[in-house]
């Protein structure tokens, strides 16, 4: 029993931030939860989703605030270069690329292997990013969507730093990370109402493919946590004064988003376009001199956060595709009522995610995550 429960056993650097580790570990909970949703009665499923956040448009700003901080200290303490700029993208690819390539290949074998109606060309995109760049109409592996979003920045911002910082010889890298959070956010805005005025959102379906999930039309979400980390590191007395009252005006404004969204925002097609992204990115990103500055905690309660934040990434990937679509839905005890399947169902959905998503962190993440130290 001792030997199996080591291989579950996660050890972790106490010297973590658990203020981030909480806001990390609540995204992927509530994103598991809304998604187990469908395994549950489409009521069920309905109601849950009146109450919790958007846990992608969190993960999106904590993605852009952290690394925001390791670009603009590379970028203080030493030169831009090709060699710099090379680091940190095989630092960001091997935290990233093998675990979700690993999952792709694995969905790309059962498909081939079980579903007659698969087509392995049809999902060559996902192997270089390109399935939601301008539009999303995939329902193969559906939740990559925001993990190319993310992919996307590490490849486009920092290079679009570097080259404009080597270009304007009289600026320092403070003033042109402020013009690039302005660009890409202004920019962004400006694209979705554009695509606003020349389409027809008539259908959520539309509103997913062409808005929620495209590339091009998420990279603002991502640079508000860059903003984040350039307002705390160029003025950090500034919101390290007002944590706590940022902290709660965050909460506040994202309860405000949830109860006005079920209340008053059912029709509101122009808002969710255009609006609904920024405001969920802002909230988010006034709990951040907060949370960044909860550098410790105790107890059970703590370590429980903080290996659900470390399995975060893996829990991302595998609880619906592998999880619910591929292990869950063929679980079936005859004996059982309906109900009683249901509950069977959704326990093992969770247990299940959280136990291979820590083989996967520990047996896959950690292996390749140790490589990065060559790159150092």
């Amino acid at each position: 029993m001792g030997k199996l429960l080591n291989v579950f056993k996660i050890d972790f650097d106490s010297n973590r931030i658990y203020g981030l580790d909480i806001l990390r570990a609540f995204a992927i909970l509530i994103v598991v939860l809304g998604h187990g949703g469908r395994l549950l009665s489409p009521e069920i499923e309905k109601n849950i989703f009146l109450f919790i956040p958007d846990g992608v448009s969190i993960f999106f700003v904590l993605s852009g605030f952290l690394i925001g901080r390791i670009l603009i200290k590379i970028l203080e303490n030493e030169k831009p270069s090709i060699s710099k700029l090379f680091k940190f993208w095989s630092r960001r690819w091997l935290r990233t690329l093998p675990v979700y390539y690993i999952i792709l290949i694995l969905l790309i074998l059962l498909s081939y292997l079980f579903d007659k109606e698969f087509n392995i060309v049809e999902v060559k995109n996902f192997f270089i990013f390109c399935q939601n760049f301008f539009k999303s109409d995939y329902s193969f592996f559906l939740v990559s969507w925001s993990l190319s979003v993310e992919e996307w920045f590490y490849l486009l911002i920092p290079l679009f730093i570097f080259l404009a910082i080597n270009a304007a010889k009289l600026k320092g890298p403070k003033e042109v990370v402020f013009s690039t959070i302005v660009i890409i956010i202004i920019s962004t805005i400006a694209y979705r109402f554009y695509r606003f005025t020349t389409m027809d959102v008539s259908t959520p379906e539309i509103f997913d493919i062409m808005f929620r999930r495209p590339v091009v039309t998420r990279l603002d979400g991502i640079m508000f946590g860059v903003a984040g980390a350039y307002l705390i590191y160029y003025h950090y007395s500034l919101f390290s004064r007002n944590k706590n009252m940022l902290f709660v005006v965050g909460i506040v404004l994202h309860v405000f988003i949830k109860i006005a969204n079920n209340l008053f925002f059912a029709n509101a097609v122009f808002y969710f376009c255009n609006f609904s992204f920024v405001l969920e990115a802002l909230a988010t990103l006034l709990l951040l001199p907060f949370l960044s500055q909860l550098n410790t905690g105790k107890g059970i309660l703590y370590k429980v956060i903080t290996v659900v934040s470390l399995i975060s990434y893996s829990m991302y990937l595998l609880h619906a595709e592998i999880v619910q679509n591929w292990m869950i839905r063929f679980i079936n005890i005859p004996h059982l009522d309906k109900v009683s399947l249901l509950i069977v169902k959704y326990f093992l959905y969770w247990v299940l995610t959280i136990l291979i998503s820590i083989l996967s962190y520990k047996y896959i993440e950690i292996p390749f995550m140790k490589l990065r130290k060559n790159h150092n």
